[in-house]
């Protein structure tokens, strides 16, 4: 539960529409700032340490900064110099393969103490022993738990050393295929 989350999606909104307003009222300079702090805040969240929903929403607040700044580039009146500043700050703001890939340790991270929490017997979702979960038959526990956290290990390191390629050049056959196929008696 992340409900920090949504204040800084609501921060970043507050800031585009001060961004647009400056704009309006022709003080373009600054509304390329306000859009460009919104740019810089996306960053931020993407770097916080946390998890893959860190991520993914400062990347949507980098969404939003940079949605204005398409806006009011079509109609700006600033000089050309005052764009290429704009461009060369931009370009500090490229996909950010560090906090994608600190994010995905971090769900990594926290799916591995799931995985041990269920194999012990605890209920991850409780956290408690006297709650237990049914995850054996007999003695044999019904998943492999190191397994299962290699298979998560290799699809983490395909989205991380996908980042910078284009959707279709990434190697998802490279991905962990889930045993799925088992006869009825080996499921049961």
């Amino acid at each position: 539960d992340y409900p920090y989350l949504v204040s800084w999606r609501t921060i970043s909104r507050v800031e585009s529409i001060r961004a647009v307003a400056q704009f309006r009222a022709k003080d373009e300079k600054e509304a390329f700032d306000s859009a460009l702090k919104i740019i810089k805040f996306g960053q931020l969240a993407e770097n916080s340490g946390g998890g893959f929903i860190h991520y993914l929403v400062g990347s949507a607040i980098k969404g939003i900064g940079l949605r204005d700044i398409q806006q009011m580039t079509a109609q700006t009146t600033l000089q050309e110099t005052n764009l290429v500043e704009l461009i060369h700050e931009l370009d500090n703001f490229k996909a950010n393969k560090e906090g994608l890939t600190n994010a995905l340790k971090v769900e990594y991270q926290t799916e591995c103490k799931y995985l041990d929490d269920l194999a012990a017997g605890k209920n991850p979702m409780t956290n408690s022993e006297s709650d237990q979960m049914p995850i054996s038959f007999g003695t044999k526990l019904l998943f492999n738990p190191t397994k299962t956290k290699m298979k998560f290990a290799q699809a983490d390191r395909v989205f991380r050393d996908g980042i910078s390629k284009p959707f279709s050049e990434i190697p998802w056959s490279d991905l962990p295929v889930a045993e799925t196929n088992f006869s009825v008696w080996k499921h049961l």
